[in-house]
């Protein structure tokens, strides 16, 4: 699947923090349900990104400090 299945909003986006580029959860659900067939847990879309390529933020816990895949 491209990116802009799930992230359409990303082709015209111009900051990569952008909360509008965060697809629904109605969108995810689609598939990502017993109906739609694909693993359903909260981590199937926290835990798929390469954090090394995102920003980190200010806070207890930064980007870096998740686990990578």
């Amino acid at each position: 699947m491209a990116c802009t299945s799930c992230h359409a909003t990303v082709e015209t986006s111009r900051a990569v923090l952008n909360v509008k580029n965060i697809p629904s959860v109605k969108l995810c659900l689609d598939c990502h349900s017993d109906k739609g067939g694909v693993r359903a847990d909260c981590t199937t879309c926290h835990q798929y990104h390469d954090k090394s390529e995102l920003p980190t933020t200010e806070g207890k816990l930064q980007l870096k400090d998740m686990p990578q895949k």
